[in-house]
């Protein structure tokens, strides 16, 4: 250690007697605590008598580094878009038979900003969007994906799912043919966002998130009190930087 640094050690040590090592030498930077993932803005949305699909109310999605959309269809035609032209990728589709077909979207580093609305397209549509700060903003942000489906239950489970690391942020999304939703619950620690209860024989949709902090295995359990005619449930795990 030359002078010079040894004369900076001795300044920093007295004016900081009780903060440990490292600390900023000359000229040095310490590095910044990685930001937390957030919740910036979410919605439902549906347009349950028509086939003509569905458009939210407007959000403020200004500093989302990721975007998330469940679509909940009585079809296999199911198509997502914003209004400010985002690429959306799609995760494998559940579907219980040939309808109540659920898709995840999702769109990394997203255009964003206010007067931000989205539109889901299908069948009786039921949708949610999401838009959260703090996620990785590089195309491999996707960690993992899962789903399942079943004919007629009072709950499912989505499969399970290991987040790589710790921190990471886990999307679910649930949707039925049942009419109308009573005693919806979800495992695991999610949390419920936002859905469509309907008195209407197909939908709704709904999601939930968990910010995971053990990096653990978990199989999230959808369940109703009132049985599902066609039910089906999905998955995904977003990296932290």
């Amino acid at each position: 250690m030359n002078a010079f640094a040894l004369a900076w050690f001795l300044f920093w040590s007295l004016l900081h007697p009780f903060q440990s090592l490292p600390f900023p030498g000359p000229g040095g930077v310490v590095a910044a605590a990685p930001v937390s993932i957030s919740l910036v803005a979410h919605t439902g949305f549906g347009n349950p008598n028509s086939s003509g699909g569905a458009t939210s109310s407007a959000l403020n999605t200004t500093g989302a580094t990721l975007l998330v959309m469940t679509n909940m269809a009585y079809s296999t035609t199911q198509s997502v878009s914003d209004s400010l032209s985002n690429s959306w990728q799609a995760l494998t589709q559940q579907c219980a038979g040939s309808v109540s077909c659920l898709t995840l979207y999702y769109v990394y580093n997203p255009t964003v900003g206010s007067g931000h609305t989205f539109t889901c397209t299908g069948s009786y549509a039921y949708c949610t969007v999401s838009a959260w700060s703090g996620t990785s903003t590089a195309p491999t942000v996707l960690d993992a994906q899962n789903g399942a489906t079943s004919s007629s239950t009072q709950s499912l489970s989505t499969g399970s799912i290991t987040p790589s690391a710790t921190n990471e942020l886990i999307i679910s999304g649930w949707g039925a043919q049942v009419h109308p939703v009573t005693g919806l619950a979800v495992s695991s620690g999610l949390t419920i966002l936002d859905g469509q209860n309907t008195t209407t024989y197909v939908g709704p949709s709904y999601d939930a998130y968990l910010i995971d902090s053990s990096s653990s295995t978990i199989d999230p359990a959808w369940s109703v009190t009132s049985t599902a005619i066609k039910m089906s449930a999905t998955v995904a795990v977003f990296k932290h930087p």
